[in-house]
């Protein structure tokens, strides 16, 4: 299993709203992806996840986030997904769309792991 499947299979265990890559053109409740590569020196490698929740109500996203956020980061050496050394959350934000009625938390990730090279 690589690396972002099993962040996604935690994503999806712990929260019921669907998962799709990069966005979606439907009006509907979704937590929406990006990863990207950061650096991989031989040693470390170093990935960027962006993860956006979408939801109609402020209740239902705070609740998706922290279990987003319970499921990927890191506490002290507290190992979450096998493989991984450490996620991070470095940044984020809430916006509010006002075209199609959602509210949209955007969080970034960073992910530490062995390299593969």
């Amino acid at each position: 299993m690589t690396t972002l499947e099993k962040i996604i299979s935690a994503i999806d265990d712990a929260t019921t709203l669907p998962i799709k890559p990069f966005g979606t053109t439907n009006i509907e409740e979704c937590i929406c992806y990006s990863f990207s590569s950061q650096r991989d020196d031989g040693a470390v490698a170093r990935f960027q996840l962006e993860i956006r929740i979408i939801c109609k109500d402020l209740i239902n996203l705070y609740e998706n986030e922290g279990k987003i956020k319970s499921a990927l980061i890191t506490v002290g050496d507290t190992v979450k997904i096998n493989g991984i050394n450490s996620i991070e959350q470095n940044g984020g934000g809430i916006l509010k769309d006002f075209e199609t009625g959602t509210i949209q938390s955007i969080l970034y990730f960073d992910i530490i792991k062995k390299s593969e090279v």
